[in-house]
């Protein structure tokens, strides 16, 4: 995975990645290690969370679901985050 980060070949990559994690997610903390991975793919690969829910889908379907759900919580994180700098440099600007 940092491989194919480092030499701008993530997307190409991501199914194997996927479907080489897989014995790694099978184990304990299950979910915590997916939704970990899945962000540092989102935050470092720039990869959209569409395609990574997509590839996931397509290596497991039951992890499909927890894709979206870490999906939709990156995009409420953004969006929170965005809400939070614009209130500061509203604040900023009024000063």
């Amino acid at each position: 995975m940092l491989n194919s980060i480092d030499q701008g070949t993530l997307e190409e990559n991501i199914y194997r990645i996927f479907a080489a994690s897989r014995m790694m997610l099978i184990e304990e903390n299950v979910l915590e290690r997916l939704r970990k991975l899945i962000y540092y793919l989102y935050r470092r690969g720039n990869i959209s969370a569409e395609k990574i829910t997509q590839q996931l889908a397509v290596v497991s379907k039951s992890l499909e679901e927890e894709a979206m759900n870490a999906a939709e919580e990156l995009i409420e994180r953004g969006f929170v985050r965005g809400l939070e700098k614009g209130r500061r440099e509203a604040m900023t600007a009024a000063a």
